[in-house]
């Protein structure tokens, strides 16, 4: 049996939060503005400056980027890992596995 997968759109992430709400702030727009702007939820918006939400499409970003008047690659990156997609919309990351609590701590206690 074959598996068809949709091909992903590309993504970038978020910078820095704080500068992307210190820029929205400071171009006096409000999540609610924005996100009417853009064209998306305003929690959207929330979760992006809050860094609960690291990625989004490249086209809101783009979109983002030209509505607060910043050039684009100012506020977004191409994303430092993988994102992949799970059963329900659930989002892993792939990249480098976190030490376990245990290495942490013997490293702490060594220094």
């Amino acid at each position: 049996m074959t598996t068809l997968m949709a091909k992903r759109e590309p993504s970038l992430q978020v910078k820095d939060p704080d500068r992307l709400k210190a820029t929205i702030r400071r171009k006096r727009f409000t999540y609610d503005t924005l996100s009417e702007a853009v064209e998306v939820h305003r929690s959207m918006i929330g979760h992006l400056c809050t860094g609960r939400t690291l990625t989004c499409r490249q086209e809101l970003a783009e979109r983002i980027e030209d509505v607060l008047g910043v050039r684009r690659g100012t506020l977004f990156k191409k994303p430092d890992y993988q994102v992949l997609v799970e059963r329900r919309g659930a989002r892993a990351f792939t990249g480098p596995k976190p030490k376990p609590v245990e290495q942490v701590i013997d490293e702490d206690v060594e220094k």
